[in-house]
């Protein structure tokens, strides 16, 4: 005599199965099996999010337990090439679609997340940088794998009590490829006298000039192009204009 097991959790769950990088969609349970209680609560339904591996098998991805009968998920660039399943759950996962989602996140249109400026430990310049010194340029992106942007770092200049307008190109790399999955680029650039010169314009004691990291999709696509300003301390010796 056989015996059959009743299945009393979450029958399917609904959702994007090619969500777009950085976009958040979602997710929600659509049927229960024939045992469950159609009275269950959003404290009762878990939610779980697996990567597949090389070798096929399904690893749990770590985070916060969503709960409810519908969530919200969203992938960084970083999830773009791989495949994941979602399931919904109310004692234990089975692991598999269906009940679960299999989930392919897509690259969407090319996005510049952010764009900074990072001292030699790796952490964002918050205050003054110094000429000598050398710092990276960072550009975050998403849905630029394998495309190409531009990355330009340029001065404007500040007396004792106003600014002074300039457009000073200090440099440029035209042609910077985002290789790594994270969709970050970074360069580094040192911040040498011969850096600053390039700027053109004459200082006295008591000028700063502040830096901009800008970045934009090489081919003159428009894309948004955040900067990152650093104050730098004027060089001690003003260099003399001849």
């Amino acid at each position: 005599m056989s015996v059959v097991i009743t299945k009393k959790g979450i029958k399917s769950i609904s959702g994007a199965t090619r969500p777009e990088i950085g976009k958040t969609y979602h997710y929600a349970v659509t049927s229960l099996y024939e045992g469950a209680v159609s009275s269950i609560g959003d404290n009762d339904i878990s939610w779980v999010l697996y990567k597949k591996q090389a070798s096929g098998e399904w690893k749990k991805v770590n985070g916060p337990v969503k709960k409810g009968r519908s969530v919200t998920y969203s992938f960084g660039q970083i999830a773009y090439g791989h495949e994941f399943l979602i399931e919904a759950y109310r004692y234990n996962p089975e692991v598999k679609a269906p009940p679960g989602l299999i989930v392919r996140p897509q690259q969407g249109p090319p996005r510049i997340v952010k764009a900074a400026i990072l001292d030699a430990e790796g952490a964002v310049i918050s205050g003054k940088a110094h000429y000598g010194q050398s710092v990276t340029l960072q550009v975050t992106t998403e849905n630029m794998v394998g495309q190409e942007l531009k990355m330009e770092l340029w001065e404007e200049d500040m007396g004792k009590d106003s600014w002074v307008d300039s457009d000073d190109l200090l440099w440029r790399n035209a042609r910077v490829r985002v290789e790594d999955a994270s969709g970050i680029v970074s360069r580094k650039v040192s911040l040498s006298p011969t850096l600053r010169d390039k700027g053109g314009n004459w200082y006295e004691e008591g000028w700063e000039q502040e830096v901009y990291l800008s970045a934009s999709l090489a081919g003159g696509t428009q894309v948004e192009s955040p900067v990152q300003i650093v104050s730098l301390e004027a060089p001690k010796v003003a260099p003399v204009r001849r």
